[in-house]
Formats: structure tokens, C-alpha cells, sequence
């Protein structure tokens, strides 16, 4: 992560007070095998194209990939960029 003023990057120290309110970062608690956490780091509901995820923390992102293999099979992939966690989930 950089400070985007000079493009250095962040010491260890500064990153810890870095966080956006409830979501996924070092005042959340929340471990690796823990992540992804429903309700912190994203939010999902059912719409007539299926399961629809939506981040719940700024430090989270979710990308869903192409139908790939013989089942057409569709993986979403979270990472936290605050804490380095990535996960792929496959429906």
C-alpha cells in the first residue's frame, strides 16, 4: 500500500490505524480462516440471476469469474487488500 501524496509505502505502524469503520481490518478481529465473513466483509441475496455478492467493507473487494469447465461452474474471489486475505468460492 502507498501514501498516495508521495507514492512511499506505509510503514507496518501506520497501516494498523488505517481502517473503515466495520469491515475487515486489524480492529475487526477477524483472521484468515475466517475471511470471508458474511455481514463484514460482504453481503449476498438471491436475485433471479442467483446469488449476488456486495462488499460490506471498503478493503474488501469481490470479483466473480466466467462459467468455466463442463458444469459451467462460476467462482466468486474475495481478497481484503488491508490484510493480504484471498479466497475463491465457488457456487
Amino acid at each position: 500500500m502507498n501514501d498516495k501524496k508521495s507514492n512511499k509505502p506505509l510503514e507496518d505502524e501506520l497501516l494498523a490505524g488505517i481502517s473503515g469503520g466495520t469491515g475487515a481490518g486489524h480492529d475487526c478481529g477477524l483472521q484468515e480462516g475466517e475471511f470471508p465473513s458474511p455481514g463484514r466483509c460482504f453481503n449476498k441475496r438471491w436475485t433471479s440471476s442467483g446469488m449476488v455478492y456486495r462488499r460490506a467493507c471498503p478493503h474488501c473487494s469481490i470479483w466473480t469469474s466466467l462459467p468455466e469447465g463442463v458444469n459451467l461452474v462460476v467462482a466468486n474471489i474475495f481478497e481484503c487488500t488491508l490484510l493480504g486475505y484471498v479466497k475463491r468460492v465457488k457456487e
